[in-house]
């Protein structure tokens, strides 16, 4: 189990396809967890394979879709925000 947490750890930071790392883990987990928790769950289908590396995080998440093109600059704060349609400008502001 050390072994497999250490090659996950290298997989991470080297960044490599999500699809081998889904790949590898799934034959180790076959091997140890016939059916179980390694070969079909965690591992294969799981965090590596469709989970946070391919669609998660990196591919339509934080960067993609989140924080910089749909959330904070586009349609946050500076759109929509404070200063186009928040209480801050005179037109907007109930106190003024």
């Amino acid at each position: 189990m050390k072994k497999i947490l250490i090659l996950l750890t290298a997989l991470m930071i080297f960044n490599l396809p999500a699809s081998y790392a889904g790949d590898v883990f799934g034959e180790i987990g076959e091997i140890i967890v016939a059916g179980g928790y390694d070969s079909h769950g965690y591992n294969r289908h799981g965090y590596n394979s469709h989970g946070y590396n391919r669609h998660g995080y990196n591919s339509h998440g934080y960067n993609r879709h989140g924080y910089n093109r749909h959330g904070y600059n586009s349609y946050g704060y500076n759109r929509h925000g404070y200063n186009e349609h928040g209480g801050y400008l005179a037109e907007h502001d109930s106190d003024l």
